[in-house]
C-alpha cells in the first residue's frame, strides 16, 4: 500500500511539472512577448530584449525548482 502512494506522488509531480511547463510555454511566454513588442518601439525592444528573455527563463526555472522542492520535501 505504501509503494502505491509513493508512485502516486511521483506521477503527480511529473504531471504537475508537465502542465506547468506547458502553460508557461503556450500561454505566458507568447502573450508576454506579444504585449511587450506591441508596447515598445524597436530601440527600446532591443534595449530590454535580454532582460525579457532572462525573466522568462527564470520563470520556467522557478516552476521546475518549486516542483522539485515540493517533491523532495514531502513525507517519505
Amino acid at each position: 500500500m505504501e509503494s502505491e502512494s509513493r508512485m502516486d506522488l511521483v506521477i503527480g509531480a511529473i504531471i504537475t511539472a508537465i502542465v506547468g511547463v506547458a502553460l508557461l510555454t503556450t500561454a505566458l511566454i507568447p502573450i508576454s512577448v506579444d504585449m511587450i513588442t506591441n508596447n515598445l518601439n524597436t530601440t527600446a525592444l532591443q534595449k530590454w530584449n535580454t532582460l525579457l528573455y532572462a525573466v522568462i527563463t527564470m520563470t520556467v526555472v522557478g516552476v521546475m525548482v518549486g516542483v522539485i522542492k515540493w517533491f523532495t520535501n514531502s513525507k517519505r
